[in-house]
């Protein structure tokens, strides 16, 4: 099996988590294929992609800084058109769509 390289759209976006708190939505293309989640802060955070007004939790993928600006990837659905995150102490993370990668 080959795997086909990531191809990102090109419009990285950093997101600073404050200790507790939801991310705000954060829109994502509707025809994006695959999100690639880059911790580049000092603790981990969990993320989730839905729909507008869902919430991340504790039971969503967790995004671990212990491999510091490893990337996580994961594909998505049409409809999966929000992006959410939260850290229980704050991290900052970079949020990329594109399409292949996995």
């Amino acid at each position: 099996m080959s795997r086909k390289p990531f191809t990102p759209s090109y419009n990285p976006q950093t997101v600073v988590l404050s200790a507790g708190i939801q991310s705000a939505d954060i829109i994502i293309p509707r025809e994006a294929q695959t999100v690639r989640v880059t911790n580049i802060g000092s603790a981990g955070c969990y993320v989730r992609v839905g729909y507008p007004g869902m919430l991340a939790t504790a039971n969503d993928l967790y995004v671990a800084n212990v491999t510091p600006n490893m990337p996580v990837m994961f594909t998505k659905d049409l409809d999966d058109t929000v992006f959410k995150a939260l850290s229980p102490v704050g991290t900052t993370i970079v949020l990329e769509t594109g399409e292949r990668g996995l």
